[in-house]
């Protein structure tokens, strides 16, 4: 990530240099948006006891899937420099399983069904190409599913909520249409569950590749 936010940083320095002027990206905008993520599950606590799934402290889900939605923002331009808030929500499904194979019909599941974020933009346009970095608030609702075997299931859920940041590069189609690629990493924050009467949290984090189409009005 660190490689990614560097060069990111070095490619809208040298591009601010240049005095080509381009495609106005200021103004109102709205878009689709959809890619995959891959997320881990950290547990916080033991969660153990009689017949439920031993997952101890430091254990991670592995989760991964597919989110799409909507966007909006407004950008501001100074010369070819652009500054801009955008707000986006998706849904879908990004979801791992952990087995204890102590009892391998117990399991537990771990599901984002839907995330949003408040982001703030700072970019340089070159010609019809822009490039950012963008971070801010992340949000992400979380279910979680328990399967104890002769206990049966029990299931909960919770709103995670943290810090993302990242960048990417949009292209103008034509002055009122633009295609972007991007790449985000979402630190979703740590939340609790109540699971069988017993107190749980887990600390989420992903790292989403997604695409999107926007007009300009």
């Amino acid at each position: 990530m660190r490689y990614l936010i560097t060069s990111s940083v070095l490619v809208i320095l040298a591009a601010s240099s240049s005095s080509v002027q381009g495609q106005d990206w200021s103004g109102f905008y709205v878009g689709v948006h959809g890619g995959g993520s891959a997320a881990t599950g950290v547990n916080e606590a033991t969660l153990a006891g009689g017949r439920l799934p031993t997952f101890n402290a430091g254990d991670e889900i592995a989760m991964s899937g597919m989110l799409g939605g909507v966007f909006a923002g407004i950008n501001m331009m100074t010369d070819t420099m652009l500054l801009g808030i955008e707000g986006d929500v998706g849904v879908g499904t990004v979801e791992g399983t952990f087995k204890d194979f102590t009892f391998d019909t117990e399991s537990i599941t771990s599901t984002i069904d839907w995330n949003a974020h408040l982001r703030g933009r700072i970019g340089v346009a070159v010609d019809n190409a822009l490039f950012y970095l963008a971070g801010g608030l992340a949000v992400a609702s979380n279910s979680v599913v328990v399967d104890a075997a002769n206990l049966g299931d029990d299931e909960d859920s919770a709103m995670h909520v943290g810090w993302t940041i990242g960048g990417g590069v949009e292209l103008a189609l034509t002055e009122n249409v633009v295609a972007r690629a991007e790449y985000l990493y979402d630190d979703y924050g740590s939340a609790d569950y109540s699971l069988f009467g017993s107190n749980w949290s887990q600390d989420i984090n992903s790292h989403t590749v997604r695409v999107g189409l926007s007009f300009r009005p």
